[in-house]
């Protein structure tokens, strides 16, 4: 019983980690990532910042 909860167990964690660039709630937050970048070179630049990246309802940038 042991052995199978294990198991079980490392496939739950084997199936959320395969897809980590996905639109799911607990995926990355590429787009939050790629514009805080953005914002970054571009006010080491001197030049006009973009907005920041806002959440929609269903997800929750990190």
């Amino acid at each position: 019983m042991f052995i199978s909860y294990t198991l079980i167990a490392l496939e739950a964690i084997a199936s959320e980690v395969a897809d980590p660039f996905s639109t799911a709630p607990n995926a990355l937050a590429l787009d939050a990532m790629t514009r805080t970048i953005e914002r970054t070179v571009l006010e080491l630049c001197g030049c006009p910042l973009p907005d920041p990246v806002k959440p929609l309802r269903a997800y929750q940038l990190t």
